[in-house]
């Protein structure tokens, strides 16, 4: 095995470069961690004085302070219409690393229940609510709008692709 750093929307790239034609199994790491969003530095933030950084990767892209300093107000407006969804503020905390390695750990046990001995995107959603429900923990707004992590699971799932 071996371990890249870059975009997944350009991983067909990278294979490509390496000569790869076939996989076996790929990883994907596309989730945040406490860790990342709480390092000053990094500007996602507010309890640190630091630039307003917000890249995962920062060595790519620009910087929000350098967007807002460079975009018009239509532009900024779009942005926030279209990436600051209602349904960002919907967790407090969300599924760890752990809550990860048991939605494995239990879609492979589901399926070789099933007589499989092979994982499914169907077994992963079939046992994604039992594994990660309790692991979400909801804003106030959420809840006081009725959202439940259930609503917040099936959300996630309309929006992943199912082979």
């Amino acid at each position: 095995y071996s371990l890249h750093n870059g975009n997944y929307r350009e991983f067909h790239l990278l294979l490509q470069s390496l000569g790869v034609g076939k996989l076996t199994g790929i990883v994907f790491d596309l989730g945040s961690s406490s860790s990342q969003l709480n390092t000053g530095h990094r500007g996602f933030s507010f309890q640190t004085d630091a630039p307003l950084d917000m890249r995962f990767n920062p060595g790519s892209g620009m910087t929000a302070a350098e967007f807002l300093q460079s975009a018009g107000k239509e532009e900024i407006s779009e942005v926030i219409e279209v990436y600051g969804e209602e349904r960002a503020s919907w967790l407090e905390y969300g599924a760890s690393p752990r809550g990860t390695i048991s939605l494995d750990r239990c879609a492979r046990a589901y399926s070789w229940i099933q007589g499989r001995d092979f994982v499914s995107p169907d077994d992963v959603q079939e046992v994604m609510f039992d594994v990660l429900r309790h692991r979400i923990l909801l804003s106030f707004e959420a809840e006081a709008s009725g959202i439940t992590p259930d609503k917040v699971l099936e959300t996630i799932r309309e929006r992943v692709p199912s082979a």
